[in-house]
């Protein structure tokens, strides 16, 4: 679940309370556990977190900063960053101020310095309505003020897949902020009710612009080729920043890289030589990796000044670049055109993109490559203001092209919005596929559970024949030395003189009584091989090794069937939540037409029809003036195809 609040104000008080809820449960079962003698001390140290709150173990808080030396261990994702927005359990707190942290995401398990927590870690309870665009959760508890806009109330209203829980104060607080005088027959003292308090709400966006006129008045204003290019030049930026981070990772050992930030202002100055040679459409690669290879950095105090003195001084990849300045980088680069290099990087300011790599903001990078084109096309031939009406054209037109709910007809739009949504019917082939997917695991499952089940019988089985035929084997051993006692007894008889009658009479009567004891043995085990061979199962002998075996592949099997419940659950939620927020577009969607004049309409079905035209063009069918005649399997040159 989440709890949401309007502002940052609010969201500290909302963490304060449930703080303070949170721990008056836990004392109550602490002083329960204390009664009963399991208590446990060593859990009353405090920390002061970055929004003056104080955390103790056991709190819910949220890391506000990227930092990459701070790795996540063991979890579902080890090694991962930690990251702006991250939520966290404490399990312990140092004496110096650290914090022992488990991620709620991923259950890992993190160091936070004692820095790190006073600057960048608040209590994570509540969180802003602007900061939960995006999350999904089971339940929502938001707090709706006065400061929460039409907007802000959609978003909190729609995180929960189950439930969604709306708290409207309804006492007048903010009287300067919105009007008493919203119901004309209640006094000025009168609390609001909840339905004025969210009319409100919903009005208090009346007085903006639509989208469509913030993006037709950004649109004209866009014309202007500065913005444009402040635009592309922060995009520039931010990816080369992006890349270098992962060049200079992928390239060093983490120890050497975080020697290196220690030095501060000779890494900044290092940053701004790579930034700027990236910039002039150098191969930053290739010039680091030699600027690496060229001395032990184990041995040297500070990198980052060692990599400067071994990194050439960015100049423009231009004509008009001096030629020994050209000479210069090109032998540091071992005489090798950058890679990076671009054609369009002639014009002025632009710069060089970085190249892709691996967790690149891809997004970010399409469109600061679309805004290079753009503004190399712009400096190449200049266009001319046209019309008021081919500017508007193209404003609505960039609209429809950049929102596919736009391009839909109106009666296309009717349909998603009363649940007949054509999309149904690949989202059902989807989710039946993920069914029958499961019911795969399931059964694989199943069979693996009853293999069990039929081995260990059959191991039972082979164990209880097994003793048995041990039994039967044992007896035929104590008949086998009675026999050899028999006989040594009638040699010993057989060599006995005639006077030796008292020794003779002695063995007569051993004899007779072994012979008679054999003979019960020999019943005993002819009863016992015939129970044993009664016993003995069926097929190949059921060894401990072929149980082991059969419980390893049920575990692998329960564990792919849960693997599938839980894709099928998350894919099945998923598709249900783009069912819905499509349904939500295409009702605003026509909302937003029925607003439009008589002449807005028109024109965007014009526009409309021009767009689906260039997407699906009509191909003409060739007219035939005579009829078709048979192939002669010639070439147009003449030669046979086979030729």
């Amino acid at each position: 679940s989440i709890v949401l609040a309007a502002t940052r104000d609010d969201a500290r008080a909302l963490n304060q309370l449930l703080q303070a809820a949170t721990h008056t449960t836990a004392t109550t079962a602490a002083a329960d556990a204390s009664n009963s003698g399991s208590a446990a001390g060593g859990e009353s140290r405090s920390v002061g977190l970055c929004d003056g709150a104080t955390a103790h173990v056991g709190d819910t808080i949220v890391t506000r900063h990227n930092d990459p030396t701070l790795r996540v261990k063991a979890g579902s994702r080890p090694g991962e960053r930690v990251r702006n927005g991250d939520l966290w359990t404490i399990t312990a707190i140092g004496e110096d101020g650290s914090i022992g942290a488990r991620s709620l995401a991923s259950s890992g398990t993190v160091t936070l310095p004692a820095g790190y927590v006073t600057t960048h870690v608040e209590l994570g309870y509540a969180c802003t309505i602007h900061r939960a665009q995006g999350v999904t959760v089971d339940t929502t508890h938001a707090l709706i003020t006065g400061h929460t806009s039409r907007a802000g109330l959609y978003v909190a209203a729609t995180r929960g897949r189950s439930e969604n829980h709306l708290y409207v104060p309804t006492d007048t607080l903010d009287i300067d902020t919105e009007p008493v005088h919203l119901s004309p027959s209640r006094s000025e003292g009168e609390p609001m009710t909840v339905l004025e308090r969210l009319t409100t709400v919903l009005e208090r966006d009346q007085g903006q612009r639509s989208a469509t006129e913030t993006l037709r008045g950004v649109l004209r204003e866009a014309e202007n080729p500065q913005r444009l290019h402040d635009a592309y030049t922060t995009a520039r930026d931010a990816l080369t920043r992006d890349y270098l981070d992962w060049l200079i990772d992928r390239s060093l050992p983490a120890a050497i890289t975080e020697t290196m930030r220690a030095h501060e202002d000779t890494h900044a100055a290092l940053y701004a030589r790579l930034t700027a040679l990236t910039h002039h459409g150098h191969d930053t690669t290739r010039l680091l990796t030699s600027a690496i290879h060229t001395r032990d950095l184990t041995t040297t105090a500070d990198v980052n000044t060692l990599l400067l003195q071994h990194l050439p001084h960015p100049v423009p990849n231009t004509p008009d670049a001096p030629a020994a300045a050209r000479a210069e980088t090109t032998t540091a680069e071992t005489q090798t055109a950058p890679a990076s290099r671009d054609p369009a990087a002639a014009v002025p300011d632009l710069g060089v993109l970085p190249p892709r790599h691996p967790g690149m903001d891809h997004q970010l990078a399409d469109y600061a490559r679309t805004a290079h084109h753009a503004l190399t096309q712009r400096a190449a031939t200049p266009i001319a203001p046209g019309p008021v009406s081919a500017r508007e054209d193209a404003v609505v037109a960039a609209e429809l092209r950049g929102n596919p709910m736009r391009q839909l007809s109106d009666a296309q739009l009717r349909r998603i919005a009363s649940g007949h949504d054509p999309q149904r019917g690949t989202d059902a082939t989807i989710v039946m596929a993920g069914h029958s997917a499961l019911t795969q695991a399931e059964q694989a499952h199943t069979r693996a559970r009853d293999d069990l089940a039929r081995l260990t019988q059959a191991h039972t089985a082979w164990q209880d024949y097994t003793r048995a035929a041990q039994h039967a084997d044992s007896l035929d051993n104590q008949r086998r030395d009675l026999t050899r006692e028999i006989t040594r007894l009638e040699t010993e008889r057989a060599r006995l003189g005639l006077l030796a009658r008292a020794r003779r009479r002695e063995l007569d009567t051993t004899l007779a009584r072994l012979t008679a004891t054999r003979g019960i043995l020999d019943n005993q085990a002819k009863v016992a091989w015939q129970h044993a061979h009664q016993m003995k199962p069926p097929g190949q002998p059921v060894t401990s090794e072929h149980l082991a075996h059969a419980e390893n592949h049920v575990t692998a099997t329960a564990a792919q069937a849960a693997t599938a419940r839980a894709s099928h659950t998350r894919r099945a939620q998923q598709l249900h939540r783009e069912q819905h927020h499509r349904q939500a577009a295409a009702q605003q969607e026509i909302h937003r037409r029925n607003k439009l004049t008589p002449e807005q309409h028109a024109q965007e079905q014009r526009l409309r029809a021009d767009l689906t035209r260039q997407k699906h063009p009509v191909r003409p069918t060739p007219a035939l003036d005579h009829a078709p005649t048979r192939s002669t399997g010639l070439s147009p040159s003449g030669h046979g195809i086979g030729d």
